[in-house]
């Protein structure tokens, strides 16, 4: 996967009467993540840790094979992991964050 982006395509967003234009590179001064950043999805070591080092001592979310299950990731994070999976890795399955979600993180 790499996060390049595949058009110069925009999008507009009204929030309270006030009108924002989503671009490639509005996103990138956003997130802070370089443009034509090489994403490895099956980085298991490393998809591994994020999710480990996400959780504070002691909790145990209920794991879905690889996964989290996204109700037991707790507010505000369970919001944001849900439009990384629906916008950044364009996936459909929202109930489950997976180890390279929590990369993005």
């Amino acid at each position: 996967m790499s996060l390049i982006p595949l058009t110069r395509a925009s999008a507009t967003v009204v929030v309270k009467g006030l009108s924002v234009a989503i671009t490639p590179e509005v996103i990138i001064r956003i997130n802070k993540l370089p443009l034509r950043l090489q994403w490895r999805k099956k980085d298991n070591t490393k998809n591994t840790l994020a999710k480990k080092s996400f959780f504070l001592e002691g909790e145990e979310p209920f794991e879905d094979k690889n996964g989290v299950r996204s109700d037991n990731i707790p507010y505000p994070w369970n919001e944001v992991s849900y439009h990384i999976i629906k916008y950044i890795s364009c996936e459909g399955r929202y109930s489950v964050v997976y180890g390279y979600h929590f990369r993005l993180l």
